[in-house]
């Protein structure tokens, strides 16, 4: 019975020390209840994603662990955001330390002299609002190339134990990755690499506080 009262005290307790604020999770689907300013990534709930053929038997996956980006953002012209995002290429990680070390060499992301990877948006079409295009510049190995991404936004509202406005975005592109300059194993892997991002980002200048915090 003494235990019982306890634990009921106990989650009392808890439930008072929660900050009062909106129920975590998405609370619209429409890019315009986005609130105005700049927007910083999660870097706790954001991957990048590789993927590509490996002699024809399956499609190999790997991930990058550092990744910084952010957009300013007008609600009334979404369609004059600014997206810019930095991948250090010395994070790629395939769970081999040993290809991890070798892809950092010069033959593949030349993260050993220090290129990392930068992308910068030139336009955006935010066509229906849940699913748009983002054109830009993706700049690897020191080689620079536009690219095309398709974009969802997944929604806005907030996370766990913070009333940060949070939105969520997937996006998604194929390039070749002999026009960056990574001809290396060209008989042995394929050349079309799809690149997916998943991610979400925090309304700054709180975003910057929150980097690992988020929940």
């Amino acid at each position: 019975m003494t235990t019982r009262i306890l634990a009921s005290v106990g989650l009392f307790i808890l439930a008072a020390a929660v900050p009062l604020h909106a129920e975590p999770g998405i609370t619209s689907h429409d890019p315009v209840d986005m609130p105005a300013g700049v927007w910083m990534i999660d870097p706790t709930h954001a991957s990048v994603t590789v993927r590509l053929s490996h002699l024809g038997f399956s499609f190999y996956t790997m991930r990058f662990d550092k990744i910084a980006a952010q957009f300013d953002y007008d609600p009334a012209h979404p369609e004059h955001a600014h997206v810019s995002a930095r991948i250090d290429p010395a994070s790629a990680s395939t769970g081999q330390p040993a290809l991890d070390k070798e892809l950092a060499q010069e033959a593949w992301f030349d993260a050993v002299h220090g290129k990392a990877i930068t992308f910068t948006s030139r336009s955006i079409d935010p066509g229906d609002g849940h699913h748009g295009m983002m054109a830009g510049d993706l700049t690897m190995r020191g080689v620079t190339r536009p690219v095309t991404f398709a974009v969802t936004f997944n929604g806005t509202g907030t996370g766990f134990g913070l009333p940060t406005p949070r939105a969520g975005f997937s996006a998604s592109t194929v390039i070749r990755k002999s026009e960056f300059g990574m001809t290396k194993y060209a008989a042995l892997l394929g050349d079309e690499v799809t690149l997916q991002i998943e991610a979400e980002f925090l309304r700054g200048p709180v975003a910057t506080s929150a980097g690992g915090k988020g929940q």
